[in-house]
């Protein structure tokens, strides 16, 4: 299982995916990320929706682009 965070930071947006055992399990608040996603500047995430078996991440973005 995975827990993904859509964030905007200084004009731009990110993604970071975690393993969500080792958040739950984690007692301090600085967990690495799985893997972490920066938008290009021209645009940011509007949303996010887990994709077929929570294996697929499907993001809108301002432009109306699906990616």
């Amino acid at each position: 299982k995975a827990l993904a965070i859509l964030y905007d930071d200084n004009k731009r947006s990110y993604i970071r995916i975690y393993n969500f055992d080792t958040v739950m399990k984690s007692e301090n608040e600085n967990v690495a990320p799985k893997v972490e996603f920066a938008c290009n500047p021209d645009y940011r995430y509007t949303d996010l929706v887990w994709g077929a078996l929570d294996k697929t991440v499907y993001v809108s973005t301002t432009n109306g682009k699906v990616l």
